[in-house]
């Protein structure tokens, strides 16, 4: 005589049933930690995001994807460690970026921008006391495994233009807008 007491469901199917349960349970926690809230500090991203907004990124989001191009992200910028900054993505590892006076060009080709983009290849700032140095005219190549960024408020952006391109590994996660 078993010393397990049935209750009318077979061992297997119960031990099943809580393995489930268990993993199941996991997954819902660890979705909601997936997620991290931030504050906009400036106007880069303006109109989009504008300074006092709360956003929520998806720290886990490029663990399974790959970024592209427009993608909205956090990440921290070289040079500035201790600070988190979102902008979008428009230059892809390998790629060729080319700034205009009225446009960009990705490897040659005209780069149709979001609307939200407000296009300005100079920025006006009294802290910068020179052009900046990834805005060249032959171009800049962005380095494997790296992405170049832009404040869709290019006026009031501190992005790739000044700082460089942004390694992947210093991405944090993808903005979500809901």
């Amino acid at each position: 005589m078993s010393n397990v007491m049935s209750f009318g469901i077979n061992p297997i199917v119960l031990s099943l049933k809580l393995v489930f349960a268990g993993s199941l349970f996991l997954a819902v926690i660890s979705l909601g930690c997936s997620r991290n809230t931030y504050e906009m500090m400036s106007e880069s991203m303006s109109p989009t995001l504008n300074p006092g907004d709360k956003v929520q990124v998806d720290t886990r989001y490029f663990t399974s994807n790959e970024p592209e191009r427009f993608d909205v992200v956090a990440f921290i910028p070289p040079r500035y460690a201790d600070q988190v900054w979102v902008m979008r993505i428009v230059g892809m590892p390998g790629e060729i970026i080319e700034f205009f006076d009225d446009h960009i060009e990705v490897n040659g080709t005209r780069l149709i921008l979001p609307d939200t983009i407000n296009y300005q290849r100079e920025v006006d700032k009294s802290s910068y006391n020179q052009l900046a140095f990834y805005v060249r005219s032959e171009g800049f190549r962005v380095p494997e495994e790296s992405y170049f960024f832009l404040g869709d408020n290019m006026a009031q952006a501190n992005d790739s233009r000044f700082v460089g391109p942004i390694r992947r590994q210093n991405i944090i996660g993808l903005v979500i807008f809901e």
